[in-house]
């Protein structure tokens, strides 16, 4: 096939042209005739006696498609005709749209069928590509924890790059953080979710997509989900939102049959709850061969002052949520949102008003009250139940944690007065911000407590989880520490990601082994997760046949050490 090349130009200076730059406008109309065949391409995707088709694609055909759908988001953009015009005018014409246009009837239908077929980037085996793990969203608060979390804990030797739509802001953020260790010159990228060629760039460079760019219903990650699917990249990340995780749910069946996980919610919130009843429900299986008929789980947090504040980012997501649509606010309100559903949905004890009560606890003989996060992360354990059934092993091949498994989340109060105070402190997203500008501890988007003061109070952050087999009512208590809660969503991310770009032959291989799909951080990384996590310095205590909780404030019983504020330099 020919290549078409400009003639000399009179000044010899190449002509760039951006790609927001490129409008329908600048394409003539022999070209808008090629694209109409276009379309009736991709409507003959999978015809054996068409003469063209295009690579494999999910949802051109799918009947049920509708508006809010967002399967065939990354791809119908990508066969956009600013972006084939783009990919035409760069392959054959130095980039120039215009002069592509008025030159397009000199490339040979062979030549245009092979552009085509070639059309979409065909990335190398996960073992030969660029990076590890490419970490997006990197300029803001979360970003520079997990910058944070490499320098100080991160045991692996691996290629990792920053990225985030503005590049220079990702610069200034690694050079501050990173400046002086083995990670000052790892490479930053500039991509924006927008754009599906900068999407397709970023996901066929690694192994696994970490993402931490929120809120999440508002910042167009689908794209970058459905390109991780397409090409074979791995994909987490650190949100809290039921009506983001429902939107993915709808690439369930397209991640399975493709081998990728996809991981929303590995984080402190949401994904600790999850991955610590997942291990309590498996020791209940070891120990005494018995399914799990509830986990309780509570939640403690402290130190020795104040810096412990929502991060601006935490802010924005709860204002997104509370200013969601209708169909957003009933999936927040729908105990099942995620699957999981017990009995149709009707027990009382799954209900979330039950989350919602203060009460005297009789497992833990303590007051408990409302936890802001149980709302969320009963859902996430709710899928993990259902998926546990549905894909460990393989198709069908898991056990349910139980038939009637339920599991609920609380704070655990010193007093019956402090629970209620708990109780009442909860507001309005609104009231929250007034509160914290008053006490001086409101931070903009992309800002939070700074960690030196985090570290000088030594806050720290525990979940306990205490199980009840199913028959014989017996008990498995298990409790988890870490730092605070920030700088534990950045570990769990780091490691997730981590996780599924070095460890995939133990998480896809073996009797316990998961293919793929819309997957909760227990179903997805399981012991193997676990284990890193422990490995990464958490601290873990097993105290099932004791009466009391373990002190959360006590490091030693723990086997942890706080954080410090120095650490060596290069280490």
């Amino acid at each position: 096939s020919r290549q078409i090349r400009h003639p000399p130009r009179q000044a010899q200076v190449p002509i760039v042209v951006s790609r927001r730059m490129v409008r329908l406008n600048v394409v003539g109309p022999e070209i808008e005739e090629y694209f109409k065949q276009l379309d009736k391409w991709k409507k003959a995707r999978g015809n054996e006696k068409s003469e063209v088709q295009l690579g494999p694609q999910y949802y051109f055909q799918d009947p049920d498609r509708d508006e809010d759908s967002v399967r065939g988001c990354f791809l119908d953009e990508m066969f956009s005709m600013p972006n084939v015009a783009k990919r035409l005018a760069d392959k054959f014409f130095d980039g120039d749209v215009p002069y592509m246009s008025d030159h397009f009837h000199e490339l040979s239908d062979e030549t245009l069928t092979a552009f085509m077929m070639d059309y979409l980037v065909k990335p190398g085996p996960r073992a030969d590509r660029k990076y590890h793990v490419v970490f997006y969203g990197m300029s803001g608060y979360t970003g520079s924890m997990i910058m944070e979390y490499l320098k100080r804990d991160c045991k692996d030797d691996v290629k990792v790059a920053f990225a985030g739509r503005t590049l220079h802001k990702v610069v200034a953020m690694r050079d501050k953080v990173l400046g002086g260790t083995k990670w000052a010159n790892a490479d930053c990228l500039a991509a924006n979710l927008a754009d599906p060629l900068d999407v397709e760039a970023l996901v066929t460079s690694c192994r696994c997509v970490a993402n931490v760019a929120g809120p999440f219903m508002l910042t167009g990650g689908e794209r970058l989900v459905e390109a991780c699917i397409h090409y074979d990249t791995d994909y987490c990340d650190v949100s809290g939102e039921v009506p983001w995780t429902a939107k993915l749910m709808e690439f369930h069946d397209a991640a399975w049959e493709a081998g990728v996980y996809i991981v929303p919610s590995a984080a402190y919130a949401g994904g600790m709850p999850d991955l610590l009843t997942y291990i309590a429900v498996q020791e209940v299986q070891a120990r005494w061969g018995e399914t799990t008929r509830k986990v309780r789980g509570y939640v403690q947090a402290g130190g020795m002052g104040d810096a412990l504040a929502p991060s601006g980012g935490t802010l924005q997501t709860r204002a997104a949520m509370a200013k969601g649509g209708k169909k957003a606010k009933e999936l927040m309100m729908d105990p099942f949102a995620l699957g999981g559903m017990i009995q149709n949905g009707t027990r009382e004890e799954d209900q979330d008003k039950r989350l919602s009560e203060v009460f005297f606890d009789q497992t833990i003989q303590s007051w408990v009250s409302p936890h802001v996060y149980s709302f969320f992360e009963t859902r996430v354990v709710r899928r993990s139940n259902y998926l546990h059934n549905r894909l460990v092993g393989g198709p069908n091949m898991g056990k349910w944690y139980s038939w009637a498994f339920n599991f609920s989340a609380h704070l655990v109060a010193k007093s019956e007065q402090e629970a209620h105070a708990s109780k009442a402190s909860k507001t309005s997203a609104k009231a929250e911000e007034e509160q914290l500008k008053a006490k001086g501890k409101y931070y903009a988007a992309g800002d939070g407590p700074p960690l030196e003061d985090l570290i000088a109070d030594r806050i720290y952050s525990v979940f306990h989880a205490v199980a009840e087999s199913e028959h014989t009512k017996r008990r498995v208590a298990i409790s988890i520490k870490g730092h605070d809660g920030y700088y534990e969503t950045a570990r769990m991310v780091a490691e997730m990601a981590l996780m599924l770009a070095l460890d995939s032959p133990k998480l896809r291989t073996g009797k316990d082994h998961v293919r793929g799909g819309l997957l909760t951080p227990a179903i997805a990384g399981r012991r193997v997760y676990f284990e890193r996590l422990l490995r990464s310095g958490l601290g873990f205590v097993d105290w099932s046949d004791l009466t009391e909780m373990p002190d959360p404030s006590d490091y030693d019983r723990f086997n942890m050490s706080p954080l410090k504020s120095e650490i060596p330099l290069n280490e």
